[in-house]
């Protein structure tokens, strides 16, 4: 029995109402609605349906189908046959179906999706045809924009120069780099759709490739650096850092893993990091690693930002996207549009490379390697670029460094050069000098000219001596092997003994000469032989570099805890750019007084290094050329017991005590004259000429003190040393050894030999005499 709802419900559902009902229903639907009768004549069509052909319904009431519902091939271009068409002769219904563009009744094109249907009565007999299509341009926008975004990430996988594999969610290869194909000799048709354990005939079976995507990646959605040693056939074992991430497929969702390779066999091979492996990278998508990559458009919006570029650059993805890319360009560079030039190189050429400066968020810089590729479309339209830039900032400074080093090295050269030239000056000097004495004493026999070239020759070979003292100091200093022996003295006498050497060059030159000790006792822990060369040096530059009757003035006092002594003169002054290198070897400004003078230039490098082996400073200051300058010597006061006066006392009377004494030199006049002089100090002395003959003099003569030269012919000194020491009766003999080298390793190697005592040439006789004053016999 029939329900009188039911019944209420048929009827409402029948008759002329029916048909309003559903139009109402029809017209509010997304979707484009026609129905024809079965002649195919147009007898209904919704507000969708008249949007998209630009018919108004009233219009094409009555009129065929293929009037009103234009549709043609996407293809061709040709007209095809109308759904409806095929509903009414076969009575069935036709399914979705695409690749047909409707033409509106303006003539404008879209792409649809219709169906159609046949329309039945009650009693299931076909009356006419419905239609439903629509518009699926919006669409096919989509799918372009997933299939040129799935292109673009390809594009960025290809500047990956490690290879890539990117997995399924069932580990088969969708796709890989160039780079793979490359360094694994494999194929693009062997590699796609395979499982990954598969690839290379099952090479990359491996367990620990297993462990990485079965059980870490899970888990994690990625993992980095995992690390695998494996032996591939065709390119030998290969230690390989694996970093996987799992994305999802623009588009449709679906789950991709991203497998990036890194072969790290060089390192593992040599075993150490080599420097350009931090400029190796792993670049997946978004997670490269040392290198910044992002892109922009034609216009210069950022569009993707990539860890690296945040890592390098300090902007996050949020605060750099829709930015312009000159954000990271200097000031300069925007002026001269540098930005613009290299989106210009690389969408002609393909790729623009550029070191340059640029800017990190707050402003800081670093020095920038970078390559900009233009990113094109299926129809080669520029739709955008890449950029790369890796940091090279480090490198940067260090070829600062070494330009710069070597620019000092040129430097350094050049004084070098100028040094030599004036070293070849001051020896022609006093060569010339001696040789004119010389010359006099054999030309004239009178007593007041022989006099004069002994005191010539006297003065020259002083200058000599003192000469070769300062280059040997120099060279000792340079090698780091001067020391100096330090005790707790008054430097009080020294300032006095200083004071005194430099008198005679203070009165040539008729300077006025003030002195100050601010205190009757300046302690402190020093070299006094050393402390007074510092002073020497110094009143000697004062002098030299002041015109005759200057005022020269020297002060020591105490200040705080050190003993401060101060160097003034009124002379030449030292220029503003000679200044902050006054100390340096080599450096001399260019002085005609001093030129006249004499001198290599050395001095004040002498002072600065003793200085320091003191634990103290010199400084120099000067208003400039013509207003005089001031040397400053600070060092460490000493606090404590009672200082022992410097400068020991006078030398005892060499020529009393009649020593046997043993010269033995291969040079002729150098050993005769050294007997000479000891004999007319009161010495009993015998002369020989090499190793063999001295061994057999002193084995007859029983010297107490043998003067030794090291550079003997055959049998040297140090062997003569080693075999006079082996004899018995040379034990309470003194040994001294005369060398014309100076230096640290030569004294030592004396004293190993057995020396007693290391003199360097040329010997100074008074420096002999006070050294012998000192023997006692046994």
């Amino acid at each position: 029995m029939t329900n009188p709802a039911e019944k209420q419900h048929e009827a409402s559902l029948s008759g002329p109402s029916a048909a309003a009902w559903y139009q109402v229903t029809l017209s509010a639907i997304g979707d484009a609605v026609l129905t024809t009768d079965l002649e195919g004549r147009v007898i209904y069509m919704n507000p969708v349906a008249e949007s998209l052909t630009g018919w108004v319904a009233a219009e094409a009431y009555g009129r065929p189908v293929e009037e009103v519902f234009r549709i043609i091939s996407e293809e061709t271009g040709q007209a095809v046959k109308q759904p409806i068409r095929q509903v009414i002769e076969t009575g069935l219904v036709r399914g979705m179906a695409n690749h047909t563009l409707l033409v509106a009744r303006d003539g404008t094109r879209r792409p649809i999706d219709d169906s159609a249907a046949p329309v039945r009565d009650a009693a299931g007999e076909p009356i006419g045809v419905v239609m439903v299509f629509r518009d699926i341009g919006e669409q096919r926008d989509r799918e372009r924009a997933v299939r040129e975004a799935l292109e673009y990430a390809e594009s960025i996988i290809d500047t990956v120069r490690d290879p890539l594999l990117v997995l399924d969610a069932d580990l088969r290869v969708r796709s890989a780099n160039c780079s793979f194909y490359r360094d694994f000799g494999v194929t693009r048709e062997a590699t796609e759709g395979r499982l990954v354990y598969e690839l290379g005939n099952g090479q990359w079976d491996i367990p620990e490739l297993r462990s990485a995507l079965e059980d870490v990646l899970p888990k994690d959605d990625t993992f980095r650096d995992f690390e695998v040693t494996h032996e591939f056939e065709g390119i030998g074992r290969r230690r390989m850092l694996l970093n996987g991430r799992k994305v999802r497929r623009p588009g449709d969702g679906t789950e991709l893993i991203l497998l990036a390779i890194e072969d790290a066999t060089p390192t593992w091979r040599s075993g150490v990091e080599f420097a350009d492996n931090r400029e190796r990278y792993r670049v997946i998508v978004e997670g490269a690693v040392g290198f910044a990559i992002f892109t922009f458009d034609t216009d210069g919006v950022i569009t993707s930002w990539n860890t690296g570029a945040r890592e390098m650059l300090g902007y996050t993805e949020e605060e750099i996207l829709g930015e312009n890319f000159r954000i990271i360009f200097t000031p300069e560079d925007l002026r001269d549009r540098q930005a613009d030039e290299e989106m210009r190189i690389a969408a002609r050429e393909g790729r623009a490379l550029d070191e340059r400066w640029h800017l990190k968020k707050g402003g800081e810089l670093f020095w920038a390697q970078g390559l900009v590729m233009p990113l094109r479309d299926d129809a080669d339209e520029l739709r955008g670029f890449l950029k790369i830039i890796r940091d090279k900032t480090e490198e940067r400074h260090l070829q600062d460094a070494l330009r710069k080093r070597t620019e000092q090295l040129e430097e350094a050269d050049r004084h070098k050069n100028q040094f030599l030239a004036m070293l070849a000056h001051e020896l022609r000097n006093p060569l010339a000098a001696v040789r004119n004495a010389i010359e006099v004493s054999a030309r004239t026999g009178s007593k007041e000219d022989l006099q004069w070239s002994r005191d010539v020759t006297a003065r020259q070979v002083a200058n000599f001596s003192h000469l070769i003292k300062d280059l040997l100091d120099v060279a000792r200093i340079t090698e780091g092997k001067v020391q100096v022996n330090k005790e707790l003295i008054d430097a009080v006498p020294v300032v006095r003994h200083a004071i005194e050497a430099v008198r005679p060059i203070l009165a040539a030159r008729k300077h006025e000469f003030q002195s100050c000790v601010t205190s009757t006792e300046l302690r402190l822990e020093a070299d006094s032989t050393r402390l007074e060369q510092i002073l020497v040096n110094l009143l000697t530059n004062a002098a030299k570099y002041t015109p005759s009757g200057g005022r020269i003035e020297l002060s020591a006092g105490a200040e705080g805890g050190e003993v401060v002594f101060r160097v003034r003169d009124n002379g030449l002054g030292i220029p503003a750019d000679l200044l902050p290198k006054v100390f340096d070897l080599f450096i001399q400004a260019d002085r005609s007084l001093d030129r006249s003078e004499g001198g290599l230039g050395i001095g004040l490098t002498l002072v600065r290094s003793l200085a320091e082996l003191h634990g103290g400073t010199v400084t120099a200051t000067s208003d400039g050329d013509g207003k005089g300058s001031e040397f400053v010597v600070r060092l460490p006061a000493a606090v404590g017991a009672r200082a022992r006066p410097a400068g020991g006392g006078d030398a005892a009377a060499s020529g009393a005590r009649g020593f046997r004494v043993l010269v033995v030199d291969d040079n002729a006049d150098t050993a005769q004259g050294m007997a000479k002089l000891l004999e007319i100090s009161g010495h009993d002395v015998r002369v020989a000429h090499d190793g063999v003959e001295a061994l057999e003099v002193a084995r007859e003569y029983r010297p107490e003190i043998m003067l030794l030269d090291i550079g003997l012919p055959g049998m040297d000194g140090y062997e003569l040393a080693t075999r006079l020491r082996q004899e018995g009766w040379c034990e309470g003999a003194v040994l001294v050894a005369v060398s014309g080298y100076g230096e640290e390793r030569a004294r030592d190697r004396s004293e190993a030999a057995g020396f007693d005592h290391h003199l360097v040439k040329p010997v100074k006789f008074d420096t002999l005499l006070d050294l012998i004053a000192t023997f006692q016999r046994p």
